[in-house]
């Protein structure tokens, strides 16, 4: 099987998953905008895929706990790295006087991506 492309949904899950791990179903629900049923076919894929693991709350057994598997972090990991990609391209066709326009937002940007870790 090769790699699955994902969905901008299905990124967003995983990376809410990422930040907040052991989060339950309604709030990738609401994280994401869509009914928990939807939210579930999102995880349901993604559980699949191999990207995140689904077990039972101890404390709720009516509740599932969502953590980001390693290979779904890998995959989190290439899509940054992708958009980093896509991003130093744009900017490099970019004339100096545009850039300079820039130059503030730019300074925003380079600290957001400095984060090696997401935020807990």
């Amino acid at each position: 099987m090769g790699p699955i492309e994902l969905t901008v949904p299905q990124l967003r899950v995983l990376l809410f998953v990422r930040r907040t791990p052991g989060v339950g179903l309604s709030a990738v629900a609401e994280h994401v905008g869509v009914t928990k049923a939807s939210a579930s076919t999102l995880v349901d894929r993604l559980v699949r895929a191999g990207f995140i693991d689904r077990s039972d709350d101890p404390g709720e057994r009516r509740r599932i706990q969502l953590r980001l598997t390693a290979a779904g972090s890998e995959r989190v990991g290439l899509a940054h790295l992708a958009v980093r990609t896509w991003l130093a391209e744009e900017l490099a066709a970019l004339d100096a006087a545009t850039l300079a326009r820039l130059g503030p937002a730019l300074d925003v940007l380079e600290g957001l991506g400095d984060a090696s870790e997401p935020p807990r």
